[in-house]
C-alpha cells in the first residue's frame, strides 16, 4: 500500500524526490511535474524549456495534495510507481527510482502557456511550425474541427450565415511572444475578433476545451 509521508520519519536535510500528478484516461497515462524554467527553445523566447524540480524536506512536509487535502503519497518503489501510472494520482516520486524507471520524463522538455504565465502545455506542434505567426493549413483545419467549425465567444458558424467568416485567433497574442500552438489557437468569428477589448483576453483559453488536444 502507498505511503503517506511522515515529516518525523524523514532525515534532516533535503529529501530528494519529484512530485509528480499522473491522470489516466482509458489505458494512457499522462505524467505532469512541479517543474521550473531551465531555458527557451527559440530564439524569440516563444517556447520555454522547463525542467522537473527535486523538492526539499521541508517541500515535502508543507505540500499537500490539491485533490485530497491529505499529505502526498510517498512513492519509493516500482510496485507502487506502477499502481500510481494505472490508477493515477499525486505523489512524491523517490529520485533514485525517478532516475531509474522513467529517466525521459526528468528531461528539460519544450512547452508554451497560452496566459504567458502558466499552466504549461507540452509542445505538440514542431518547433518550425510553433514558431511561424500563420498557422500552417493542416493546423488550421485542426482548430476549426475542435472548434467545431463556430466561433467559441458567440457560438455562430458559417453553415448558419453565410455572412460569418471565423479566424485563428492567438490568445496570447504573437506580439507578445504567442507561440502557434494548439493551446494558444481558438476560433472566433470576425466581429468577435475585431471587438476584442483587451486584445489580449486570457479568458479566451477557458473556452477550449483541453483533453480534445491531446486525443
Amino acid at each position: 500500500m502507498t505511503r503517506i509521508i511522515d515529516g518525523d520519519e524523514l532525515p534532516e536535510g533535503d529529501t530528494w524526490c519529484y512530485e509528480a500528478v499522473i491522470l489516466t484516461k482509458g489505458d494512457r497515462g499522462t505524467i505532469s511535474f512541479r517543474t521550473h524554467w531551465v531555458g527557451c527553445a527559440d530564439d524569440e523566447n516563444r517556447i520555454e524549456l522547463r525542467q522537473p524540480t527535486i523538492l526539499s524536506r521541508n517541500d515535502l512536509i508543507s505540500r499537500t495534495s490539491p485533490f485530497t487535502g491529505r499529505p502526498i503519497e510517498s512513492i519509493e518503489t516500482p510496485i507502487e510507481l506502477a499502481r500510481l501510472w494505472i490508477v493515477g494520482g499525486h505523489g512524491a516520486i523517490d529520485y533514485d527510482l525517478a532516475k531509474a524507471e522513467i529517466p525521459h520524463h526528468l528531461a528539460a522538455s519544450p512547452v508554451t502557456s497560452a496566459t504567458g504565465y502558466g499552466p504549461f502545455d507540452a509542445l505538440t506542434v514542431p518547433i518550425q511550425v510553433a514558431t511561424v505567426r500563420a498557422p500552417t493549413k493542416k493546423l488550421r483545419m485542426q482548430i476549426l474541427e475542435r472548434d467545431q467549425f463556430r466561433c467559441k465567444v458567440c457560438g455562430q458558424r458559417p453553415s448558419d450565415d453565410a455572412n460569418v467568416t471565423l479566424h485563428i485567433h492567438h490568445i496570447r497574442p504573437w506580439s507578445k511572444n504567442g507561440a502557434t500552438v494548439p493551446s494558444n489557437l481558438i476560433t472566433i468569428c470576425h466581429t468577435c475578433h475585431l471587438g476584442l477589448d483587451p486584445h489580449y483576453n486570457i479568458k479566451l483559453a477557458g473556452l477550449i476545451d483541453p483533453s480534445s488536444d491531446r486525443a
